[in-house]
């Protein structure tokens, strides 16, 4: 009889056919999952003494770029087509992958009453339409990868974008990216503020508009050039005699 491992082989072929990999886990920079914002995280100071008191020294900013975009509309539109797309492919690769894995099923059932040469041939026939599902599956995904660039990628230059000239706008020394996969600090001194600028940027990204600056302290008015001088008098006429 045919040892049990030729069932166990046709088993490995079936877990080989893996389905295509959801639609956000191709994402070069996955959109991070609803989270905290940094510790000490604040809203951004229209100017840092607003409050009246002593400034501190430092503003620094956070930010959750990927959690910017997926909340913009724009970035709503790109993970829609990407997601239309994705389930495109997986609709006419998954009836191929679950006729294979049925096939590869009922190999290792009748394993063990077929001769050596008919389950050799079920064997190969069965490895070949493993080899050209998963290069499909490859083919598929790398497609995926090259729709989520060319979608994501000028958004993410965007956002940097805006991020940057939002914190010109308002004083910050520097911006950190502040995603679960990304996270800059790990340690402050105590005169360093975050300011959690997310929200503000996603806002911008809907807006299109540029960030507004504080507004610029006007120069006193000083008089140009000398005092113009005052009208001489001139002489009283004398009065002629009788």
């Amino acid at each position: 009889m045919r040892p049990f491992a030729s069932a166990i082989a046709a088993l490995a072929l079936a877990a080989a056919l893996a389905p295509l990999r959801p639609a956000d886990a191709l994402a070069q920079d996955p959109p991070a999952p609803e989270g905290g914002d940094s510790p000490g995280a604040q809203a951004a100071p229209e100017s840092p003494s607003a409050s009246g008191r002593e400034s501190p020294k430092v503003y620094v900013g956070v930010i959750d770029t990927g959690k910017a975009i997926d909340g913009s509309r724009e970035g709503k539109s790109a993970a829609a087509r990407i997601k239309a797309r994705h389930s495109e492919l997986e609709a006419r690769l998954k009836p191929i992958r679950q006729a294979a894995q049925d096939r590869a099923a009922a190999l290792s059932r009748e394993a063990q009453s077929l001769s050596e040469s008919e389950f050799e041939e079920r064997r190969r026939a069965l490895q070949q339409e493993v080899d050209s599902l998963q290069a499909e599956t490859a083919k598929a995904e790398a497609e995926m990868k090259a729709l989520h660039d060319r979608a994501y990628g000028p958004l993410y230059d965007k956002a940097s974008s805006l991020a940057s000239e939002y914190a010109r706008s308002k004083g910050l020394l520097l911006v950190l990216e502040n995603s679960d996969e990304d996270k800059a600090a790990i340690w402050a001194a105590p005169d360093v503020r975050f300011v959690e600028i997310t929200q503000d940027v996603g806002k911008l990204l809907d807006s299109g508009a540029a960030p507004k600056a504080a507004p610029a302290r006007q120069p006193s008015k000083k008089p140009s050039g000398k005092p113009a001088r005052k009208p001489a008098r001139k002489p009283a006429r004398k009065k002629s005699g009788g």
